[in-house]
């Protein structure tokens, strides 16, 4: 039993390179989710000063400065009131079951 238990099970070459190229894909999806975090909180923190601290008048025109009546109540003035579209109907599970939406 000691000679078993000290015995390395090593997987053929074909499948080692597969695992390799799991993880190597894994390695490079988490790399791509750091990028794009980092360019997400880096456009969070220049809207934030842009809105918050430095007051921007390029922000001027996502807050409206007149409204108007609508049987909703008041809106934006030049908006209208609209009702939405009905919901389509739901798309079909994929095939790679790759969320849990499928």
């Amino acid at each position: 039993m000691k000679a078993f238990s000290r015995a390395r099970i090593i997987p053929p070459l074909a499948e080692q390179k597969v695992i390799a190229a799991v993880l190597g894909a894994l390695d490079d999806k988490i790399e791509l989710n750091r990028r794009m975090n980092a360019t997400l909180e880096a456009m969070a923190r220049a809207l934030f000063q842009s809105w918050f601290v430095d007051f921007d008048r390029a922000t001027a025109a996502l807050f409206p400065d007149a409204f108007q009546d609508s049987e909703l109540g008041p809106i934006p003035k030049g908006w209208a009131a609209k009702p939405t579209p009905p919901n389509p109907a739901p798309s079909p599970p994929c095939a790679t079951r790759c969320c849990r939406s499928c």
